[in-house]
């Protein structure tokens, strides 16, 4: 039973670093969405290996790889006209601990799962999010990336708003490494006309920006005069950078010197862009926020590349952080193929004390979609890689198989494999006698483990609204599903090699597991 819990608990830990690479595999996909974003299928399978893991030693690792080598995650996107529908599987070797599916559109998400019975978990958002609390606590205060694409989208209507306030005229406006700017809509706005174009004018400010900022900017007002102006090449030639700059006050009644400019120019499938963001406290306590961020970005038939990087600087009475996001990737188009290598970078740090700690996060894909009739199999590895200071502390390859992709999406196709039966009869503990307090006997028919809850499964399949349950239902539901994956896992382990599961013998230290309930707990 000792082995059997130790084991249950090193799949929890590798669920939640597969998840967090999930997470950041998403990230690289967004990121790269124009130019991977192709497919109205998407499907892949991968495998773990570690490489470094602190605090474990080496002959420890080996362990853990031992038993990763039978763990596969297999997964296919398949983007509708109106949803998107995410099918995942966790197995061990052959046997299938759990599947999953979401379904996304406009109006909200579902989730249905193996682990939990007669269940459909509906949520606005994301249904998985809000099941496994991903939550916008990890979110960036900003995306430089996103900031652009936002910023796209949205300065038009501020600067065509302005016009009625304007003067055009000719400029003399030199922007590094963007290019002259000869001609400028300017507009002086008062704090009536600031307060009336305050939608348009914070969604160009909130580009990119974390939720709780935002907020904060939808509460602003404006002090005296705020300018906007839209500087281009030439007198009715392309838009070269929007630039807004004045004082104003949040709702605290916190008085901040605003100053703000994107530059942008593009010459054929090249795009350069600069970014500058500072909104500084005129008086302590100090709540300052300084971005800087620089791109060229190219985006043809037959080539991809990504070059720059964002700086964001935080200060604040209980903050002091400093953010750079680098990227440096490139990729090639050649037939039904597309690759990607390169490397993203994330650096955190944090001052607290007259004490920093920097953390740093990296990301190296050395990826291939190969496409076909409008699906697509990723192929490759991601390396990802998180150091303290100089000293890694984790080192993790996702590998992507193509081969036990095609067959997963062939079961998917199929129709062989599906997230929930139809029917399903209650839950098996409800045929276990009582609950003991403690078991009599290890092996005493009819009571379950000690720590074992009893979950009522409905025999009829039920909707669960996650946007209006409480924390603690959440909880059940996530105990059921570990339970449900921990009682997988038993008839799972107890087909693998005896030496391939050394990890469950007397070789995992009293340190080490220890180690492993910590990355649970965190």
């Amino acid at each position: 039973m000792k082995k059997i819990k130790w084991f249950c608990s090193f799949v929890l830990v590798i669920c939640m670093v597969t998840g967090g690479a999930n997470a950041q595999l998403t990230g690289i996909d967004e990121t790269l969405s124009e130019y991977l974003g192709v497919n109205d299928e998407m499907r892949f399978s991968m495998n773990l290996q570690f490489e470094q893991l602190m605090p474990f030693e080496d002959e420890t690792l080996t362990k853990i790889n031992s038993i990763l080598s039978h763990l596969n995650i297999k997964s296919s996107i398949v983007t509708g006209s109106e949803d998107v529908n995410s099918t995942i599987r966790l197995a061990v070797d052959d046997d299938a601990l759990f599947e999953l599916t979401e379904v996304q559109s406009e109006s909200g998400s579902t989730l249905e799962t193996t682990l939990l019975k007669n269940r459909m978990l509906t949520s606005a958002g994301s249904a998985m999010d809000a099941i496994s609390g991903n939550t916008a606590g990890d979110e960036l205060a900003f995306d430089g990336l996103e900031a652009l694409r936002e910023a796209e989208a949205n300065y038009q209507a501020l600067t065509d708003a302005i016009v009625p306030y304007a003067e055009e005229k000719s400029a003399n406006f030199k922007i590094d490494k963007v290019g002259y700017a000869r001609w400028v809509r300017l507009a002086k706005l008062d704090s009536e006309a600031s307060a009336e174009l305050a939608p348009l004018i914070c969604a160009v400010l909130g580009s990119g920006m974390d939720d709780a900022f935002r907020e904060q900017l939808s509460q602003m007002t404006f002090r005296g005069t705020l300018t906007v102006a839209l500087y281009q090449l030439k007198e009715g030639g392309d838009d070269i950078a929007v630039y807004i700059k004045g004082d104003v006050a949040f709702a605290d009644e916190s008085k901040r010197t605003l100053n703000y400019l994107w530059a942008f120019a593009s010459t054929g499938s090249q795009h350069k862009d600069t970014y500058k963001f500072e909104m500084k406290t005129e008086q302590r306590p100090t709540d300052n926020r300084v971005i800087a961020a620089s791109y060229t970005r190219v985006l043809s038939d037959k080539e991809m590349s990504l070059k720059g990087s964002h700086t964001t600087t935080l200060r604040a009475p209980d903050v002091n952080n400093v953010t750079k996001v680098e990227h440096l990737l490139s990729g090639d188009v050649d037939d039904n193929t597309k690759t990607v290598v390169g490397t993203q970078i994330t650096t955190v740090k944090d001052t607290a004390d007259d004490t920093t700690t920097t953390k740093t996060t990296t990301y190296a894909p050395d990826l291939m979609l190969t496409s076909s009739e409008g699906s697509g199999v990723l192929t490759g590895n991601v390396k990802f890689t998180q150091a303290e200071g100089k000293k890694e502390t984790s080192n993790l390859m996702v590998i992507f198989d193509e081969a036990s992709a095609e067959d997963f999406m062939g079961e998917v196709e199929s129709g062989n494999l599906f997230a929930v039966e139809s029917t399903m009869p209650v839950s098996s503990l409800d045929q276990n006698e009582d609950f003991v307090d403690e078991p009599q006997d290890e092996y005493l028919v009819g009571a379950p483990p000690l720590g074992m809850s009893s979950f009522q499964v409905p025999s009829e399949m039920a909707s669960v609204d996650l946007d209006s349950i409480s924390d603690e239902q959440k909880d059940k539901l996530m105990q059921e599903m570990f339970q449900e994956l921990a009682g997988r896992l038993v008839i799972a382990v107890s087909k693998l090699p005896m030496t391939d599961i050394g990890l469950l013998g007397d070789g995992l230290t009293t340190e080490d597991y220890t180690a492993l309930l910590k990355m649970i707990s965190e």
